[in-house]
């Protein structure tokens, strides 16, 4: 029996997969349209806003649901929560009182005056499923952009094992690596606040928007972009303490609208972080394989790393920093695998030791792809639990 979490090509479905798609049309409607429905099929219900908003619910399944002609906005975020009501799958997994967050959500929308009030209300709703298949999308025109500070300076941290920010990441030639802002460094002091206090602050603003599968994966997405204040120009004051113990303060002018950050603390020469799949040789004769993502070009990507490295005594798999995407069980796994186990015999195989990196941003069908190695006893696995999607 295929397991609930596993769809036809190996999509993790952890809970229902869902995705939420909400566009604002600059121009009149009669009436205005509010809709939601799956990928094949849409319901329409009236608006009460001079714009036109489109909520598309990506459930994988098909939808039948009547035409409104007539609704404003209280009606359709009740559309909404009515319809996620029917279809989500992990209310009683999750402990969540759907109901309630109904009514409380329907208390706020009264106030709401406008189109981008209303698309951060349903995003702040859909939050509420602590889910990271659901989110709201731009559909035909840019979805309001939440009141979450976004400017930074180039420094992105991640959490460590005691929950404090540490700096591992600094834009190269930037203002912060002038100042001696280096990777390994803590964040102490943040604009007066406690460095962990900042995190928090940053995990409560990004959680109120956005949904994620678990604390620790939300603690990390808010770690990398806490470095950061609400307009651009404004100052950002840092007390920092490098391993040593030293400490150093120092003032950047917010200039960068948002921080890349890599999806790994420390690159290894030869792989990427754009491919699906590359690989190196380290020392010692071990591989290294990193997987960015879960696509149609894993197995064509595993069959040219594998075979490249060649011979070697062990393998290293790194699936940090992997969102998921989809996979065809029957094909995904051959390289691991004997001839006799697996057939395929002209494609490349490793069959020694393998070791298997998590963490918290490891997600999705990246969860669904390493769990084989585990059930299978194939691999040893490392690093930090995985972001549970």
């Amino acid at each position: 029996m295929r397991p609930p979490w596993s769809n036809e090509s190996g999509s993790a479905l952890c809970h229902i997969q869902t995705r939420l798609d909400v566009s604002f049309i600059s121009r009149p409607a009669h009436p205005n349209e509010f809709g939601c429905g799956t990928r094949r099929n849409h319901f329409l219900l009236g608006g009460a806003s001079a714009r036109r908003i489109v909520i598309v619910v990506a459930l994988g399944l098909i939808a039948h649901t009547p035409y409104a002609q007539e609704s404003d906005y209280a009606e359709n975020l009740a559309a909404l929560h009515a319809y996620l009501g029917e279809h989500y799958a992990g209310f009683k997994l999750k402990g969540i009182d759907w109901d309630f967050v109904g009514e409380s959500f329907q208390s706020r929308v009264v106030h709401v005056e406008n189109d981008a009030q209303f698309g951060l209300l349903c995003m702040e709703m859909v939050a509420q499923l602590a889910d990271a298949h659901c989110a709201l999308l731009a559909g035909q025109a840019r979805l309001p952009r939440p009141p979450i500070p976004n400017w930074g300076c180039g420094i992105a941290c991640l959490p460590d094992v005691r929950g404090a920010p540490i700096i591992y990441f600094v834009e190269p030639d930037s203002f912060a690596a002038a100042l001696g802002v280096k990777p390994g460094m803590e964040v102490k002091e943040m604009n007066g606040m406690p460095g962990r206090v900042a995190l928090a602050r940053m995990m409560a603003d990004v959680g109120r928007f956005y949904g994620y599968s678990s604390p620790r994966a939300l603690k990390r997405s808010a770690a990398r972009r806490m470095i950061a204040v609400e307009e651009e120009g404004d100052t950002i004051d840092l007390v920092l303490a490098a391993p040593s113990g030293k400490e150093i303060s120092i003032t950047i002018v917010a200039r960068t609208d948002g921080t890349y950050g890599p999806r790994r603390a420390v690159q290894i020469p030869g792989t990427n972080e754009y491919e699906t799949v590359t690989s190196a040789r380290l020392d010692g004769d071990i591989g290294y394989i990193y997987i960015r993502r879960i696509d149609e070009d894993l197995v064509p990507g595993l069959d040219t790393a594998v075979g490249g490295l060649g011979e070697i005594r062990g393998l290293v798999i790194d699936l940090r920093g992997n969102g998921g995407g989809g996979f065809h069980r029957d094909e995904a796994f051959v390289n691991f695998l004997s001839k006799e186990e697996a057939g395929n015999p002209d494609r490349p195989r490793f069959t020694g030791p393998i070791a298997l990196l998590f963490d918290e941003s490891s997600m999705s069908a990246a969860e669904g792809w390493g769990s084989w190695f585990v059930v299978t006893k194939r691999a040893k696995t490392f690093g930090r639990p995985s972001g549970g999607a």
